[in-house]
């Protein structure tokens, strides 16, 4: 896409549902580098993301926590595209959800029924491993 001197320059805009955009990012704060957008006919704020989307922005997403208090913060086009991200936030490591189009964070009983599903799956892994080993110590004892 050619851009002409006098149009004010577009950039990627990775969206909160996980889209993304092409818009003119206006009115940057000197304060925290925030702007605001147009993007299907509403007004958005967003922010510059880090290295490796340097030049590219990501919509400011409010994050409903359990305790019903809210928080805003700005995630990159892969947390963005899978709907989950795990973020630091102050002293705290956060686990967040997209759910229903809504970004939260995830509760004590989710976060263990994650977890739980995480350790099924690495014992079938070792399992995996070990049913190889074995299969493959078996044929190397054959030829030798």
């Amino acid at each position: 896409m050619q851009q002409h001197w006098n149009e004010p320059p577009t950039a990627t805009i990775y969206l909160a549902n996980g889209e993304q955009a092409r818009a003119n990012v206006n009115g940057i704060s000197l304060a925290d580098g925030s702007g605001h957008a147009m993007v299907h006919l509403r007004e958005i704020r967003v922010m510059p993301l880090p290295s490796p989307w340097y030049g590219e922005w990501a919509e400011v997403i409010t994050i409903m926590r359990p305790d019903g208090s809210a928080f805003e913060t700005v995630l990159n086009p892969i947390q963005l595209q899978d709907q989950t991200a795990i973020i630091d936030h102050g002293e705290e490591t956060l686990y967040l959800l997209c759910d229903q189009g809504s970004w939260r964070e995830m509760t004590g009983q989710e976060l263990e029924r994650e977890r739980r599903a995480w350790e099924e799956d690495m014992k079938d892994l070792a399992q995996i491993a070990r049913e190889w080993r074995e299969y493959r110590n078996e044929g190397l004892g054959e030829r030798g």
